[in-house]
């Protein structure tokens, strides 16, 4: 048996006043539900047809257009027709599914070289607005193409109309529908490519006829054949076919309408010519560049990170996305407007096309690789030495990896700290003014570059001209082409699989965030005889401190620090360190001074140097004393012509409203006049009374159903004044002119509207 859905008796009769009710004949009015589902499925047809059309017009792929508009309605006739009873619906998708998986099969190889034609046409269209070097290019394996492609959108509209007639002959959800139709639009738009009008036209009027639709509340599925069917709270049309007609219709002449209009006052080379590119479209160029060019994988993150980071492995993250939750927490005393580094990792061997740096087994500690340089400034401090400090960092991993989380120029010992734990570290600060002594031995290994990377280094070199300069002046002129050569991006894109990241990133993509830039200076510094290593940890700017730290004053600052400060005298502080401040760098080795620290990443915009007291003053009371005069508002420059454009459509879109606002605020008022200038006594009477009883609804609680407990409720509330004679008459007259074939008297209509509406 077919599963059944329990219906409400609508035989029932419907009380309309005492003694007065509609008959149960009513519901035996029928029509055929043929004719209103046809409506429907011509609301899919425009959905489908209009979503698919307006893409493959807009990207210039050809096709039959008339077979597939053929097979788009002659498909979604069939969808919307199978509502026409349960066994009808049960059995008819049980064969239809079963023609369409066959067609599916006996024509794949169509349909597959169909869905690449369209890929690769859209790619292409990408490769031109992108202005991209190249693509991947996928196999068509038929090669008539206009063929091929209308195989494959025949395939799309019946798998469409049958998602999309679900919603729509249901319950004309018309924005599931638009959703489900529009998505691949959105290529169309984002590429800014025009589709045709025809196909336009019909998606908007599909959407337009479906909203229109559903307001009449005809929108509901009925299986049967009742003209009528009462829903609980009133009896309405469960069946009118011409309802759908006039949506349709109407949907259409607005939309033609509306573009005509809009065409007019915004024509489409006024709108190329003074439009800018959206925000929000700009900040996605990279997201559909690396799409584009690689597919999926380019825009795919294969190994969890912290800000884009994650021991040494490289090439996997497609774009850094930042939680800004906090990671570590650092409470120490800022002695230099310098960014305040803790390190979790040091990279010793660089694998290339495995893309990633190899920790030193030796050294397993990171704490070692600086610890002759720590000794020197210790011992430095302790004979007083000119610019040497001592400080001291508590270090919380609050929740983030097990890891080091270590300070430069420290000595104590160094520890994994598991989240929730602590540790505090001594250290001894390395101004840069001070000399230190810190000459060790060193090794070959932080020389070695792999043989796959040095024809991309040698190339490297010789553009930016490093050969012959000194080591000082090769750093400045790498920082320097980086910054004027090799955009920063947290949306760099994965690297290919069969690509290695320090050559992908310097030969290709050209674009990259901190672990680019540091992996392949590590390499060209080593080419150019430079000991370097590669770092990751997290850089602490002086604005971190400012943005997300907190001053302490219950603690002391000689618990903290001692010694020679850049900042002098300053306070404790406790920042919160999130992912955003998860960073990658070099260390290099001089010979005079050890290993130091070399940031090669472009920085971004420099803010003035704000002293530390009055930062923080700043932000304690950023909330008092504020005017207008203290808040620096951006410069926008903003085209007059287009200013002038968009006040004109608004204007004219206020004076269309205000129109129709009047209109359909006068419309009954014109179709009540009408009706009474055509009535009888009767009619008129009562076209009179209901407006009355009407405008008494909106102003009171007034549930009253007949006409004698709604002229009693007047009279006791001294609506009306009445006596007993005439209240018994006017009811007389009522109930006559209301449910009679006689017509009452002009003596009777005048007594009732004397005493009713006068």
């Amino acid at each position: 048996m077919p599963f059944r859905l329990k219906w409400k008796d609508e035989k029932e009769p419907i009380t309309i006043c005492d003694g007065i009710e509609i008959d149960r004949s009513i519901y035996d009015i029928t029509e055929s539900r043929a004719r209103l589902l046809f409506v429907k499925a011509v609301i899919v047809y425009l959905l489908v047809m209009g979503g698919l059309g307006s893409f493959l017009t807009s990207m210039n792929i050809d096709f039959s257009h008339i077979v597939v508009n053929v097979a788009c309605l002659s498909t979604a006739i069939i969808c919307a027709l199978m509502y026409r009873s349960y066994l009808i619906e049960n059995l008819g998708y049980t064969i239809f599914f079963a023609v369409v998986a066959a067609y599916i099969i006996m024509f794949r190889d169509y349909i597959n070289s169909g869905f690449y034609v369209i890929v690769n046409d859209t790619l292409d269209v990408a490769v031109t607005y992108l202005d991209l070097p190249g693509r991947q290019d996928f196999q068509e394996k038929i090669a008539d193409r206009s063929l091929s492609v209308t195989m494959f959108s025949i395939a799309f509209v019946i798998i469409s109309n049958i998602v999309v007639n679900n919603y729509i002959s249901r319950t004309m959800r018309y924005i599931v529908a638009a959703f489900l139709t529009s998505t691949i639009l959105l290529l169309s738009m984002y590429f800014e490519k025009e589709p045709d009008t025809i196909y336009t036209i019909m998606y908007f009027t599909g959407i337009v006829s479906a909203y229109f639709y559903r307001g009449s509340k005809h929108n509901v599925q009925h299986r049967k054949n009742s003209v009528f069917r009462y829903n609980g709270k009133q009896i309405a049309y469960a069946l009118e076919y011409k309802i759908g007609i006039q949506a349709i219709l109407t949907a259409f002449v607005f939309i033609l309408v509306l573009s005509t209009v809009v065409n007019r006052i915004f024509p489409k080379n006024t709108y190329a010519s003074s439009r800018s590119d959206d925000a929000y479209k700009i900040s996605t160029v990279e997201y559909a560049t690396n799409l584009a060019t690689y597919g999926l994988a380019g825009v795919m993150n294969f190994y969890q990170n912290s800000g884009g980071l994650n021991s040494g492995r490289l090439g996997g993250v497609s774009s850094i996305h930042l939680d800004y939750q906090t990671d570590i927490r650092l409470r120490y005393t800022p002695y230099s407007y310098d960014t305040f580094y803790v390190k979790d990792f040091t990279g010793k061997e660089y694998r290339p096309f495995d893309n990633f740096w190899k920790q030193d087994d030796n050294y397993t500690t990171p704490e070692l690789y600086t610890s002759a340089e720590a000794t020197a400034l210790k011992k430095a401090y302790e004979n007083g030495a000119q610019y040497s400090a001592m400080g001291k960092v508590k270090v919380t991993n609050v929740d983030t990896e097990i890891r080091h989380y270590l300070p430069y120029y420290s000595l104590d010992s160094n520890r994994e700290m598991n989240p929730g734990n602590y540790f505090m570290y001594t250290y001894y600060p390395w101004m840069g003014a001070n000399k230190i002594n810190a000459a060790q031995e060193y090794y070959d290994d932080f020389l070695d570059v792999p043989d796959a990377n040095v024809p991309t280094i040698m190339k490297f070199v010789d553009e930016v001209g490093l050969r012959g300069l000194e080591d000082d002046e090769i750093v400045d002129k790498v920082i320097n082409y980086y910054v004027e050569n090799i955009p920063y991006t947290i949306r760099p894109g994965a690297t290919p699989n069969d690509a290695d990241f320090v050559n992908y990133f310097l030969d290709k993509n050209k674009k990259g965030y901190c672990a680019h830039y540091a992996s392949a200076a590590t390499l060209i510094f080593r080419y150019m005889g430079i000991p370097a290593r590669y770092c990751e940890g997290y850089a602490v700017s002086f604005d971190n401190v400012v943005d997300n730290g907190e001053l302490l004053e219950e603690e002391n600052y000689s618990d903290y620090y001692s010694g020679y400060s850049e900042m002098g005298k300053t306070g404790v502080v406790e920042v919160n360190v999130t992912d955003a401040a998860a960073h990658a760098w070099v260390e290099i080795y001089d010979k005079n001074k050890g290993w130091v620290i070399c940031d090669v990443t472009p920085p971004g915009d420099e803010e003035d140097t704000v002293d530390f007291w009055n930062a923080f003053s700043n932000l304690a009371n950023s909330d008092n004393n504020q005017t207008a005069t203290n808040i620096n508002a951006p410069n926008v420059k903003i085209d007059d012509y287009l200013m002038n454009r968009i006040a004109f459509i608004i204007l004219a879109l206020f004076i269309v409203s205000v129109i129709i606002f009047f209109v359909l605020r006068l419309r009954p008022y014109f179709e009540y006049r009408k009706a009474l200038s055509d009535a009888d006594y009767s009619d008129a009477i009562i076209l009179r009374y209901q407006r009355y009883m009407d405008k008494l609804r909106k102003r009171e609680d007034f549930d009253k159903v007949n006409y004698a407990e709604q002229i009693a409720y007047l009279r006791d509330n001294q609506m009306i004044e009445i006596s007993d004679d005439d209240y018994n008459d006017i009811i007389k007259i009522l109930e006559r002119a209301g449910f009679s074939s006689e017509s009452i008297s002009v003596e009777e209509y005048n007594k009732v509207y004397n005493i009713l509406f006068k």
